[in-house]
């Protein structure tokens, strides 16, 4: 790459590069404009019926909703439903209030999309099957692939909106780089890295915990370009990837 004209010396390979956001850096016409925007997460827990949580566990999701709950926004009438199961909800019933919950985590937290209060009925053919065969599906998997798709479209000039599994994005990076993580607040003006989670509760819950610092949250995306450009090498951890 040449400083004075940036970009590729190829332009066979990288097929996209003119629309790809890069050459707008490199023109120097970046601005707020520019800022990428997505759903802001709420971080305060939540709760579902306790007879959904087997159903969960079946279908191997359980984790991830454990992880949902502390960092996924909570405004959605499908998940609302799953709350307000009858007392008196027979084993059927609880298992349809159990689909409809996985429709919200599956629909609108693994695979959202830049609505951000509708999920896609396609997802309702991935639910009606027996629980031997949902247990079968590689979610972990179909969610990366999926947020690698979103960062390639977001990647593009013009593009304001980016959705799909950010949280994992998130969790990523508060591990792997140091700029903009939460700390605990343990004292007046004293702060700590976060605490290790028990065995039986995901890893990246670890980053959900009450009195933590957000003063990065509030200085915007100036802040994360600067402290990006500073970046050093051992502000970067690279460690095997982290189960979440």
């Amino acid at each position: 790459m040449d400083p004075a004209a940036p970009g590729p010396l190829d332009p066979s390979v990288l097929t996209m590069q003119a629309s790809h956001r890069s050459s707008v850096l490199w023109d120097v016409k970046v601005s707020d404009t520019e800022t990428i925007y997505t759903r802001h997460p709420d971080s305060a827990p939540w709760a579902i019926d306790a007879r959904i949580v087997p159903y969960l566990q079946l279908a191997r999701l359980h984790d991830f909703h454990l992880i949902a709950t502390c960092h996924v926004h909570r405004c959605t009438p499908v998940r609302k439903l799953a709350r307000q199961s009858p007392k008196s909800a027979d084993d059927a019933t609880v298992e349809r209030y159990a689909r409809a919950y996985l429709l919200y985590l599956i629909g609108a937290v693994l695979f959202s999309d830049k609505t951000g209060n509708r999920v896609q009925l396609l997802y309702l053919t991935l639910l009606d099957a027996p629980w031997e065969v949902i247990s079968g599906y590689s979610w972990g998997s179909a969610a990366l692939a999926y947020l690698y798709r979103r960062l390639c479209e977001a990647s593009q000039k013009n593009v304001k909106e980016i959705a799909g599994p950010l949280i994992i994005l998130q969790l990523w990076a508060w591990e792997h780089v140091l700029i903009g993580q939460p700390m605990r607040s343990v004292g007046r003006g004293a702060f700590a890295p976060p605490l290790l989670p028990p065995p039986h509760v995901p890893y990246g819950s670890r980053w959900s915990f009450e009195r933590r610092t957000r003063t990065h949250t509030g200085s915007g995306v100036g802040f994360y370009r600067d402290q990006l450009d500073l970046l050093r090498a051992d502000q970067v951890t690279t460690s095997p990837q982290l189960v979440l």
